[in-house]
């Protein structure tokens, strides 16, 4: 089963822009995660765990 056919459908936007919108994802997770485990090793537990309620 494939999914970009069947998310670019129920999004109404061509398989190029649903296939645009799944690479810009997987570049922010690529991004993203080093970034927040940098900054969560530098901050107490405690503090991360009440920053996110």
């Amino acid at each position: 089963m494939r999914i970009l056919p069947t998310m670019a459908k129920d999004l109404g936007v061509s398989l190029f822009a649903a296939g645009l919108l799944i690479a810009g994802y997987a570049l922010g997770v690529v991004v993203g995660v080093p970034l927040i485990s940098l900054l969560s090793a530098k901050i107490s537990r405690k503090t991360l765990l009440f920053s996110f309620c």
